[in-house]
């Protein structure tokens, strides 16, 4: 589809509402115009801020909010409080067994 537009002395010109409505743009939406080797104008509305990009990116090694180490296949169980491998309640309870192995 072609539409026509016009440019003001100011070098303005309004997108017209089939497109706008179309690329669901609104009020205060920006845009970029990159100009082709053949003449060709494209427009683009950039749609995300980089506020909403927040929190998508993480460093290496690190948990995201809400993530646990269980999820990630650590070693140390959740239970394994010291570090040590084994399970701190299995230990505490042969703590006070002599027999338990």
């Amino acid at each position: 589809m072609t539409y026509d537009a016009t440019l003001t002395s100011k070098g303005q010109t309004t997108i017209p509402k089939e497109i706008r409505d179309s690329l669901s743009m609104k009020a205060g939406d920006r845009m970029t115009f990159t100009l082709m080797p053949d003449g060709t104008v494209v427009m683009r509305v950039k749609t995300a801020s980089i506020t909403e990009l927040a929190g998508v990116l993480r460093k290496t090694g690190r948990l995201r909010d809400g993530d646990s180490d269980t999820e990630h296949g650590d070693s140390d169980s959740a239970s394994d409080h010291d570090g040590n491998g084994d399970s701190d309640e299995y230990r505490d309870e042969c703590d006070e067994d002599p027999t338990c192995g």
